[in-house]
């Protein structure tokens, strides 16, 4: 601030508006019209989307809301081995004589999920070169729609 009571000119003396509104065509605007279109296009893709707590969850992206909650439908989850399940991992790896310890994920189906987006660490979308390559052809095409 400068001297005395008067706020400096460069600083906005009520809150940003935290959403452009429907047709700005400011640069908050437009990245705002670009997310809603890269979310739609992710509609039905498979997301891997990492937890908290180390959980992952592989299912159908279905909607989102302004939480960041995140929708997956036909879902599975996959947990890391406990630490028991570790230790007898490596006891039978030592047994055996092997340097090396394996033990798989646990899994299980969940259906329709919810998952809270404050839980929410990292999410992926699982695509093959396949799909990569039909979809940039219909994007070459405008199948998509997109301006």
């Amino acid at each position: 601030m400068s001297s005395g009571s008067q706020p400096n000119d460069s600083w906005p003396s009520e809150p940003l508006p935290h959403h452009a509104p429907p047709g700005d065509k400011t640069s908050a605007g437009r990245e705002k019209a670009d997310a809603e279109v890269y979310i739609k296009s992710l509609i039905n893709k498979t997301l891997r989307v990492h937890t908290k707590d180390s959980r992952m969850f592989v299912g159908n992206f279905k909607c989102t809301d302004p939480e960041s909650n995140i929708v997956l439908a036909l879902t599975y989850e996959y947990r890391q081995p406990s630490r028991q399940q570790l230790q007898e991992a490596a006891a039978a790896a030592a047994s055996a004589g092997e340097t090396t310890v394996k033990a798989d994920m646990t899994s299980r189906y969940l259906g329709l999920v919810v998952i809270p987006g404050v839980q929410i660490v990292k999410m992926e979308v699982e695509e093959f070169v396949s799909q990569m390559k039909s979809r940039s052809l219909l994007e070459r095409h405008n199948i998509y729609g997109s301006t």
